[in-house]
């Protein structure tokens, strides 16, 4: 599921397809209103189907493959997940009137990992069938969808213009700023500029970094595809994968707990109230979505 705390500072995008299958289950499940997010919830997996074919084209036998292991993600993140992201949120919300710094919400984040672990572990068990199952062609397709929509999102990003970067990001993240805080003033907003300045090289580096994993998922399902690999060894491959997919540089990391960190101190009584009762919210229809 997606991580609360962090999500200002992520990486604009989806990395891969399988990452996009991934989240479009967690994602889900973080709608603000509760029956909009029972409903999103439960069709996830369609979305989840959809986002696979924009990157390669399943035969019959293969669509109903994924189908049969989304909904078997599904029913386990349902059973398994939601019940700790409510116990999660709760605590978060207790905590939300309090002052934080930035190794508390690191710390916080940091208890998010092994929820996104657990996601490593199921998904590339349910994966692993269908990407040994892929032709020659199939990868060939891949290989050039990847390709396509990096460069895509390389020009959406706008990363051949600084300026056009810079806009975006601070527009981007004050946006979600308030989508926890609630409307922010004059100073807050000139905050969220003047980090944004400061985090300068980010652009270059998170593009790097997107196609470095990129490459190493392209790597790794050339590898497991081959019959004589051991399902073990291929399932390690993709977990290990996974494992370096979500993982941030330190400098990353220390960036986006700086910002909420900063985000939280300047937040006033109110706005430090919208940011709890939104976090109860979501709590509420973790709580909601537990019953099929």
């Amino acid at each position: 599921m997606q991580q609360m705390k962090i999500r200002v500072e992520q990486k604009p995008g989806r990395v891969l397809a399988w990452r996009g299958v991934i989240m479009a289950l967690t994602l889900s499940s973080l709608l603000g209103a509760c029956s909009l997010a029972q409903t999103a919830y439960n069709q996830s997996p369609t979305l989840a189907a959809w986002w696979v074919g924009r990157y390669v084209s399943l035969n019959d036998t293969q669509k109903q493959a994924l189908n049969d292991a989304l909904a078997r993600l599904l029913a386990w993140h349902r059973q398994s997940e939601l019940p700790q992201w409510e116990t999660w949120l709760r605590g978060q919300a207790e905590l939300a009137p309090n002052d934080a710094d930035s190794a508390k919400v690191c710390q916080r984040a940091e208890a998010l990992r092994p929820r996104a672990l657990a996601w490593g572990e199921v998904a590339a068990t349910e994966a692993l069938p269908l990407l040994r199952s892929l032709s020659n062609d199939q990868m060939r397709e891949l290989r050039q969808q990847v390709a396509k929509r990096q460069a895509e999102w390389e020009q959406e990003q706008g990363l051949s213009d600084p300026e056009r970067w810079r806009k975006q990001r601070v527009e981007t993240t004050t946006e979600r700023a308030e989508m926890w805080y609630g409307d922010l003033n004059t100073a807050q907003q000139d905050w969220i500029a003047q980090r944004t300045d400061a985090q300068t090289g980010e652009a270059a580096e998170w593009t790097a970094q997107r196609r470095a994993k990129q490459s190493a998922f392209l790597a790794v399902v050339m590898t497991v595809r081959d019959p004589a690999l051991p399902n073990e060894q291929a399932h390690n491959m993709l977990r290990a994968w996974w494992e370096q997919a979500i993982a941030w540089t330190p400098r990353a990391q220390q960036d986006t707990c700086n910002t909420w960190a900063g985000l939280h101190a300047r937040a006033d009584a109110t706005q430090r109230a919208f940011f709890q009762a939104k976090l109860l919210s979501f709590a509420d229809d973790a709580r909601a979505l537990q019953q099929p």
